[in-house]
């Protein structure tokens, strides 16, 4: 499966292209996830920048409707956190009536990966489960903002549609997985094994993608295909 970053709202892949990645998909044998635009906030304090924001959201599912993506990244950034009380539940309130209007445009809620970003996702917990939302772990993110990896993994489990992996090191995130180290890599060795759905090793380069692969590979047995006898 690939990973498709559609990150700038007024920049989506053209119809075409779409219609180029269907082709392949169909000779190739691959599918694809979306991550949704992130210049824009669905909880954002100003009211048209929100409307902006929801129409982008839509835009980008209307776009890459005809791919069927298995799931759709959306980050809703919380600036600022820890907010007060106050400013916590209204910005809680704002997001959820943006995902209202989402849903009640026609999106399906479970093709929507709420990820993990700098605070707490607990902090969203009864949103994702009122809408019937998925999760994006970010296991990266989760490292980088001190967040317990197999304790979050715990608490979204049957919820996480898509797991996000990268290294990080020294405050930078997004490396190859070799940059991990030992101590916070441990629990993806427990963590990953007892997951069955999609993995996206969310790095730029060649080289960290080679590098990733190549320290999945060194810590998990590949998979074998029984032996086949003639009859």
């Amino acid at each position: 499966e690939i990973e498709l970053l559609c990150y700038e709202s007024a920049h989506l892949p053209a119809r075409g292209t779409i219609e180029e990645l269907c082709r392949l998909a169909a000779e190739c044998g691959v599918t694809y996830n979306v991550h949704l635009p992130t210049d824009l906030s669905i909880g954002h304090r100003d009211g048209s920048h929100r409307e902006q924001a929801v129409n982008a959201v839509l835009r980008a599912f209307e776009r890459v409707a005809p791919l069927s993506p298995s799931t759709c990244t959306l980050h809703i950034p919380c600036d600022g956190h820890p907010l007060p009380a106050d400013d916590s539940e209204r910005w809680r309130d704002r997001v959820q009536a943006s995902l209202g209007k989402i849903v009640g445009a026609g999106v399906a809620p479970g093709l929507i990966s709420v990820e993990t970003l700098d605070y707490p996702l607990e902090t969203l917990k009864d949103l994702i489960g009122a809408f019937g939302l998925g999760v994006c772990l970010d296991v990266g993110h989760l490292i980088l903002h001190g967040r317990d990896v197999e304790n979050t993994f715990a608490a979204f489990k049957s919820k996480t549609a898509i797991i996000h992996l990268h290294g990080v090191r020294d405050g930078k995130d997004h490396l190859g997985l070799d940059r991990l180290p030992h101590d916070l890599a441990a629990p993806l060795t427990r963590v990953l094994p007892t997951y069955k759905g999609v993995v996206s090793l969310e790095v730029f380069s060649f080289d960290h993608l080679a590098a990733s692969l190549n320290w999945l590979e060194e810590r998990f047995t590949p998979f074998s295909a029984p032996a086949r006898h003639s009859p």
